[in-house]
């Protein structure tokens, strides 16, 4: 496999976890393969009712809390699925 193959695959993958876990996908994802990490860039995640608390920054903080916490708990998976790929 060709590493955009690779990237490829793993930008499905992710989005496939997020519809799968969070309710919904990406708008945009971009994986590179830098070296030895792998660098996703996700764009467009946020629900509506988000992107208007973000409009505060307690707002913004709380909606990188809860974020950030609902991607730790699913990480194991995450792991799991950049570890069979790759």
């Amino acid at each position: 496999m060709s590493k955009g193959e690779l990237e490829n695959t793993l930008s499905r993958a992710l989005t496939q976890w997020e519809k799968e876990y969070l309710g919904r996908g990406s708008v945009l994802v971009k994986t590179d393969i830098i070296r030895n990490m792998v660098v996703v860039l996700l764009k467009g995640i946020l629900i509506p009712a988000e992107k208007e608390l973000t409009e505060t920054k307690d707002g913004i903080l709380s909606v990188k809390k809860i974020r950030a916490d609902l991607v730790e708990t699913g990480s194991e998976h995450i792991k799991n699925l950049v570890k069979e790929i790759t």
